[in-house]
């Protein structure tokens, strides 16, 4: 099982708040869902979803969440599953409440443990023999790994990397939430 959650501080800064529309939202939920597909190794094969809206009949949400079947036997239920949520419902200016207790990045329940991955830089996991903790922390600068991948890419050198099918897949996933958002039900996908 996948928790996957972001809690988004909403922006009191000058000029203002910074414009959220569901196509923001939607971003913020590609991002996260793929993610999950990354560490899932598969495809959603369905989608289940609900929202709430931050004011009633208004077009922005204040928490979104869904949740990816990954199970290929054709019964829900069988295989990995991903819950992912989104929320703005928290003001900047509680900085207090923003920081108290937020929830890691990405909560990953397995047969022999469970790891919390706080990107970008820890991975705390359990198991039998107890606590482990990691540092995902970069030797190399980033403008060493682009050069790298760049030296990969027109030197013929296969690296899997995220592009533009991965972005592509991702939103085909939250558009069909939106559905099941809007129709109350579970979505293939």
């Amino acid at each position: 099982m996948l928790f996957c959650h972001r809690r988004v501080p909403l922006s009191q800064a000058p000029p203002g708040p910074l414009p959220r529309d569901r196509a923001s939202e939607a971003r913020d939920l590609m991002e996260l869902v793929d993610w999950c597909r990354y560490v899932a190794g598969a495809e959603p094969t369905s989608v289940v979803a609900v929202r709430h809206a931050e004011i009633p009949g208004g077009d922005v949400d204040d928490y979104q969440m869904m949740s990816l079947d990954f199970s290929q036997t054709g019964r829900p239920g069988d295989g990995a599953l991903a819950q992912v949520s989104c929320g703005y419902y928290m003001p900047r200016q509680w900085e207090e409440a923003v920081g108290f207790r937020p929830p890691p990045a990405l909560q990953v329940v397995c047969e022999q443990g469970i790891a919390f991955i706080d990107m970008p830089a820890n991975l705390v996991w359990f198991d039998t023999v107890g606590r482990h903790q990691e540092s995902l922390d970069s030797e190399r600068p980033v403008g060493e790994h682009m050069l790298v991948h760049f030296h990969r890419k027109v030197t013929s050198l296969v690296r899997a990397v995220s592009g533009l099918d991965d972005a592509l897949r991702a939103m085909q996933i939250v558009q069909a939430a939106a559905t099941s958002q809007a129709e109350g039900r579970r979505v293939g996908v």
